[in-house]
């Protein structure tokens, strides 16, 4: 077998896939890593490279300790990290690990966690967020900062008994404003003094930076919460209190409660996902799943934390019962009672917008698996594709509104896109047109094919006055998540091969559902 790797390595282009996991009882720790490659018959091939023991240590990996363990094992089969292409979550430990190779973010991993993120409310993320909605709240915090990391540069700690403005200065928290901007308001005209030279004029005041402090009070509590600190739908109401509207609010402050309530709106989904785990845990447990089954109803699923898109499973199975789990419920007695009141707390209106907006990231976590065919000519239109179901609509209720905008963000921060996975959308034929990508990036992605295919750097003018057949009427595209994206053809004149392939019609295309299929048949 170690022959056999060996060969396949030294032969043709290989990527690799690698996850590691931890196993608390047993005090174990493990990474390992799987090969891919293309055979010689076209046909996607994988083999487990690896599985690789680590020291066990509390809390994550070091870098340091996991590239050395990778290094190490990967010698055995006369291989270095930096000729593989590399496929991972993205983990802080294995990006740095693996820093100087060609590493892409695992776009189901991204889909994941943009879902993971949209459907919950952590203090330190909220803050960081309601910052970010308002430029003059950035722009307090940012010269706050970088006034209290100028100030203690220029007056070294062990001088400061002689002045105390570093005394009188908190330094920058990761997690917590709070504390620094008091200590710049209350120290205001010291600071001012003393960097007068350095910034002749502040555009910031002690009014603007109360103004912060007074909304971040609720939320920050000087600090004290743990980074991972989940706000709690029992502080909705006291939390929207703090966030309605007042006539002399600024634009500012406006801007920060808006983005809050945004958030604590966002917390009515989280209601009724712990509602409806409620009903499910209840339904497992006293056996009348089964019952459901009988009356002809899916039966209800728990979500798992660990399983991608369980949560919508969950919130499905409970929204197709819905009548039939109220009518068991209620035939339970006591403890049927305390649950169906639970139940009766489940807006089906928020469910129902829930699994609306979960639907599209399944599908799309759908199309980008799969270990035995390419997936990586999809990452673009399925990025693109759910910016667009993260639009926001006339017609969504409060609770999507405040979704759809939060998960608009996640997307496309989180789902980055590079430029191999542009040529890989490119060699999609039927979406060679790349319309899911603006054109100036289009014609980057036609001059980087053309100068890594055939070696040129120009785009090619084309004849305007060259006859060219016209295509044939285009089938009708089948029906899937990127039909809108498919390329419709226009006349083209052929000059190069990327030029004619560009000018391919539907018909001469055919069906593209078998990339390597397709591909095979071109040569």
């Amino acid at each position: 077998m170690c022959l056999e790797i060996k060969e396949i390595l030294k032969s043709r282009l290989v990527a690799a896939t690698t996850d590691g996991w931890t196993e608390n009882h047993t005090k174990s720790k493990l990474i390992a890593v799987t090969i891919h490659f293309i055979s010689d018959k076209w046909k996607i091939q994988f083999r487990l490279l690896l599985a690789v023991p680590l020291p066990f240590e509390e809390g994550p990996t070091t870098a340091e300790k996991l590239r050395a363990a990778l290094d190490a094992a990967l010698q055995k089969f006369e291989l270095d990290a930096t000729k593989l292409s590399w496929v991972t979550d993205n983990g802080s430990d294995i990006v740095k690990a693996l820093n100087g190779t060609s590493r892409f973010y695992c776009a189901n991993h991204a889909i994941n966690i943009i879902v993971r993120t949209t459907l919950s409310v952590k203090y330190a993320e909220l803050i960081q967020r309601c910052i970010k909605s308002s430029a003059l709240a950035q722009l307090i915090v940012d010269d706050c900062t970088a006034w209290v990391i100028e100030v203690r540069q220029k007056i070294p700690s062990k001088f400061a008994s002689a002045n105390d403005l570093t005394l009188a200065l908190t330094n920058p928290q990761s997690q917590s404003h709070i504390k620094m901007l008091r200590s710049v308001r209350d120290a205001f005209p010291r600071v001012k003094d003393y960097l007068k030279n350095d910034c002749p004029e502040l555009m910031v005041t002690t009014e603007d930076i109360t103004d912060l402090i007074r909304f971040l009070g609720p939320f920050d509590l000087d600090g004290s919460r743990e980074k991972s600190a989940s706000v709690t739908p029992s502080r909705i109401p006291a939390l929207l209190h703090h966030c309605a509207l007042d006539p002399d609010d600024s634009g500012m402050m406006i801007s920060l409660k808006d983005t809050a309530r945004d958030e604590c709106t966002i917390l009515r989904a989280l209601e009724a996902i712990e509602g409806c785990k409620q009903v499910v845990g209840y339904f497992n447990k006293s056996g009348l799943k089964p019952w459901l089954k009988q009356e002809g109803c899916r039966t209800t699923k728990q979500e798992i934390c660990t399983r991608w898109n369980s949560q919508l499973e969950m919130l499905e199975s409970v929204n197709d019962a819905w009548d039939k789990i109220k009518g068991l419920l209620t035939s339970k007695g006591k403890k049927g009672n305390e649950v169906l009141k639970a139940f009766n707390e489940i807006d089906k209106t928020d469910v129902e917008d829930l699994i609306s907006f979960l639907e599209p990231f399944e599908i799309h976590t759908k199309e980008l698996e799969g270990h035995l065919h390419p997936t990586i000519q999809k990452c673009v239109p399925s990025k693109y594709a759910l910016l667009l179901h993260c639009e926001p609509d006339d017609d969504d209720t409060a609770l999507m509104s405040a979704i759809r905008k939060k998960a608009l963000d996640l997307v496309e921060d989180k789902m980055q896109i590079q430029a191999e996975q542009k040529l890989a959308y490119f060699l999609w034929p039927s979406m060679n047109g790349l319309d899911a990508l603006p054109e100036e990036e289009r014609n980057q992605v036609h001059a980087d094919m053309r100068r890594r295919a055939l070696g040129e750097d120009d785009l090619r003018d084309l004849d305007e006055n060259q006859d060219v057949p016209q295509p044939p009427p285009a089938k009708k595209a089948r029906v899937d998540p990127y039909a809108a994206l498919r390329t419709k053809k226009k006349p083209v004149a052929v000059k190069d091969e990327v030029t004619k392939y560009l000018a391919m019609d539907p018909e001469e295309i055919g069906d593209d559902s078998d990339l390597l299929k397709w591909w095979q048949t071109k040569r």
